[in-house]
């Protein structure tokens, strides 16, 4: 919302994201914007993901998480993302990364796909693969 995915300090001001701002603007745009998109906030906050699914509500559009925030905290529970704060329809993606800033949909020890995984696919949370550089892990 606001600046928009311009990086560093312009991700992290939570002051900037308005999502009734946001909605007019998508409904202005509708054939062109399909949807809002969370990534690279760093505190370990729901903010931005809430602030993003109200504009997504506003709008009857899904929302695409890129999950992660910064190495200087333990990563906040995907399971509570998917049950707590996403709605049937929204996306995650990067699905398969594993990095340490981001709770993983795999258990890194025995590498099966944690149990609650499939229940938020039940819901009609959207698994997106999301290839780039660290979004893919083939172990």
């Amino acid at each position: 919302m606001g600046s928009g995915m311009c990086g560093g300090a312009y991700e992290q001001n939570v002051e900037d994201m308005d999502p009734s701002m946001a909605a007019y603007v998508a409904n202005e745009y509708k054939e062109y914007i399909v949807g809002f998109k969370v990534a690279h906030f760093e505190p370990a906050q729901w903010t931005t993901v809430d602030s993003t699914v109200k504009a997504g509500e506003l709008t009857s559009k899904p929302v695409m998480i890129d999950f992660g925030g910064d190495e200087s905290h333990t990563p906040l529970s995907i399971e509570e993302l998917f049950f707590k704060h996403l709605r049937p329809g929204d996306i995650y993606t990067h699905a398969f990364a594993e990095l340490k800033r981001r709770d993983p949909i795999v258990d890194i020890t025995t590498r099966k796909l944690k149990p609650f995984v499939i229940d938020a696919q039940k819901k009609g949370i959207v698994f997106d693969v999301g290839f780039g550089g660290a979004s893919f892990d083939f172990r």
